[in-house]
């Protein structure tokens, strides 16, 4: 949350101060946002409409759909809330996505990685293993 809310903002060039003033916000509420805090739906529709106005049509709908995630277009990927989940689920849309030259590049860094680390990983350990034999 707190990454869209300055991500809009910096893409307006405005501080904490004017991005208040321009959704009608305290600053302190805008910079607890910020933080983390998550805004309530109306401010999420204000926040969706200001990106709009700017032609920030991608930010405006990711605040769309935080406000409400069920309507989110089925057609874009989701990613599930795990670290993991989103890297398999952003590479399943990669390769998914028709680009050649883009699954070509997953594919050479799986190859890569598996190479890099499957052994050690699938290597019978008869002890606890150390970070020391993982490498």
């Amino acid at each position: 949350m707190e990454n869209l809310i300055r991500t809009l903002r910096k893409a307006l060039g405005e501080t904490q101060t004017e991005f208040a003033a321009t959704l009608g916000y305290a600053y302190s509420t805008v910079q607890q946002w910020e933080a983390g805090r998550n805004p309530p739906p109306e401010a999420l529709d204000r926040l969706s409409e200001v990106a709009r106005d700017h032609n920030l049509d991608g930010l405006a709908a990711a605040f769309a759909r935080l406000k409400n995630p069920a309507a989110a277009d089925a057609s874009a990927p989701s990613f599930p809330a795990t670290r993991h989940g989103q890297w398999h689920a952003l590479l399943d849309a990669i390769l998914d996505s028709g680009d050649g030259e883009a699954s070509q590049a997953i594919q050479f860094v799986l190859r890569t990685a598996a190479a890099r680390w499957a052994p050690a990983a699938l290597k019978p350990l008869d002890k606890p293993a150390r970070k020391a034999d993982i490498r």
